[in-house]
C-alpha cells in the first residue's frame, strides 16, 4: 500500500494509481482520449502545473471517473494512504490519517529527499 505524507505538494495526482488499478497505459489512454501521449504522459508524472479542462473532461470520460477521483487535497501533516479496494460503483474514497511530525522524523524525511 502506498503511503504519501503531505509536506510539500498537497494535490496528489492519483492518475498512475487509477490506469493501474483499470489496467490502462498512457499509450492506450492517449488513444481512448484523443490527447497527445506527451501531455498524457506528463500529466501521469506530474510533470505539469495544470491541466486544460478539456483534458481532464477527455480524460474523465474515458476512464468513466470523476475530476475528484484524480486529484485530491491532502492538507499538510496528513498522511495519504491509496485504497486497498475499490467500491462496485467505480472509484472510493482514499483515507486521510492525521499525523503529527517529531521534529527528529522531520528531520529525516527531508534527509531522504535530498537524495531525489
Amino acid at each position: 500500500m502506498l503511503s504519501i505524507l503531505a509536506l510539500f505538494i498537497m494535490i496528489v495526482n492519483r492518475l498512475p494509481e487509477l490506469m493501474a488499478q483499470k489496467g490502462i497505459s498512457i499509450r492506450k489512454l492517449s488513444l481512448l482520449t484523443g490527447v497527445t501521449y506527451t501531455t498524457i504522459r506528463a500529466i501521469y508524472h506530474s510533470e505539469r502545473r495544470s491541466v486544460q479542462l478539456a483534458v481532464l473532461d477527455a480524460i474523465c470520460q474515458a476512464m468513466e471517473i470523476q475530476p475528484g477521483d484524480l486529484y485530491i487535497y491532502v492538507p499538510e501533516g496528513t498522511v495519504y494512504q491509496e485504497p486497498t479496494k475499490i467500491a462496485d460503483h467505480g472509484m472510493s474514497r482514499p483515507e486521510l490519517q492525521d499525523q503529527t511530525m517529531s521534529p527528529s522524523s522531520e528531520e529525516e524525511l527531508s534527509d531522504g529527499w535530498k537524495n531525489w
